[in-house]
């Protein structure tokens, strides 16, 4: 016998699937095959700027994901779905994306509503803002982009000897 309360529980949870999604599974650190084998053939290829990385994205139940491959793995990784998100997409994502290291929002004076901010043990960040959906960078990611900033910044004028 299924008791209601196990039926609420169990409609909750479908629900809360069925507002994430299949797209939604792509998951940081993996190889450009299994985000392939998660939702099939990327719908764009493009080069990350300045050549650091690879952006694939993906297309699937009303939700964009694009996938930034440095070195074979997945180390930035951006959600967006139009409408607003509920508690459930945030930790639906946030626990695909955990590696076996919790997330720990960050506390803000910020509006929920417009950004929040999470960070792992490992250095991963999670950024959400409304207008750029949730972010998940890794420290491999930020340290490709600082070599690549620095790469290219303008080298510094060496002094004049004064004669």
């Amino acid at each position: 016998m299924v008791l209601p309360s196990s039926r609420i529980v169990l409609a909750f949870a479908l629900y809360t699937a069925s507002l994430v999604g299949p797209a939604a599974q792509a998951r940081i650190g993996e190889s450009v095959n299994a985000l392939v084998g998660r939702f099939g053939e990327p719908r764009h290829v493009s080069s990350e700027p300045a050549s650091l990385g690879t952006v694939y994205q993906f297309v699937s139940d009303n939700w964009l994901v694009e996938a930034v491959v440095i070195g074979g793995r997945c180390e930035k990784i951006t959600y967006r779905q139009p409408g607003n998100w509920s508690e459930g997409h945030y930790e639906r994502l946030l626990a695909g994306n955990a590696a076996d290291s919790p997330w720990e929002e960050i506390p803000s004076s910020a509006e929920p509503r417009v950004l929040r901010t999470w960070i792992r043990r490992d250095g991963a960040t999670c950024a959400w803002m409304r207008m750029t959906g949730l972010v998940i960078t890794t420290a491999a990611y930020r340290e490709a982009e600082a070599k690549t900033i620095a790469r290219s910044a303008p080298a510094k004028a060496k002094p004049s000897s004064g004669s």
